[in-house]
């Protein structure tokens, strides 16, 4: 493995796990938004500090995107299961738990 390599795998780890922390502070934030969003009640309106203004509503459809490039990785402590299976982790040479 070359210096280039190296570096480049050392950042995409270090990328994939701010990903995946960001991804658990959405789910919660999420989370807390709709709890939040049922309380005010479907139709609700009104006028933030800031000037915008919210209207509760039901989403009329969710927008589907493609990535062209994405990644897999296998489970970590405390998950039930990663996106990368062990078995093919280990069929790819790796030492894996």
């Amino acid at each position: 493995m070359n210096e280039s390599t190296a570096t480049f795998e050392a950042r995409f780890v270090e990328l994939t796990e701010k990903k995946e922390a960001m991804k658990e502070q959405m789910k919660a934030i999420s989370e807390e938004l709709e709890a939040v969003m049922m309380s005010l009640g479907m139709g609700h309106a009104f006028q933030a500090e800031n000037g915008l203004v919210y209207k509760i509503i039901e989403p009329m459809g969710t927008i589907t995107y493609f990535k062209k490039i994405d990644y897999v990785r296998t489970k970590k402590e405390g998950e039930v299961k990663g996106s990368l299976a062990k078995t093919e982790a280990k069929a790819l040479g790796f030492n894996v738990g």
